[in-house]
């Protein structure tokens, strides 16, 4: 069954997607992090937890970006935003890969 909502205490290899996806937003390059990027967070780690920390993340990248509803969690139009991509033609992708 497919992911529809990405939240906190969500775990796996589309939530280390997501924030490695979010740190390249917010300016952060993690092999030579040196406490510069657009955030006011410091970079997310990309260990597939969805905690408090990605929530922040994505929190403030939906302010970034109307018309986003401001609500922390990853669903189809945040995700589309994220990635340019349509969430379920890259869930469709991801699904054949495996």
């Amino acid at each position: 069954m497919p992911i529809r909502v990405l939240k906190r205490g969500s775990k796996g290899p589309f939530v280390a997607e997501m924030q490695k996806s979010l740190n390249t937003l917010a300016g952060f390059d993690l092999n030579i992090y040196a406490g510069n990027g657009s955030s006011r967070y410091p970079p997310l780690v990309e260990d597939g937890k969805y905690g408090k920390n990605t929530f922040r993340r994505v929190e403030e990248f939906q302010t970034w970006n109307p018309p986003l509803k401001v609500d922390g969690l990853i669903g189809p139009n945040t995700y589309a935003m994220i990635t340019g991509l349509s969430w379920t033609a890259d869930l469709d992708r991801k699904a054949e890969a495996a």
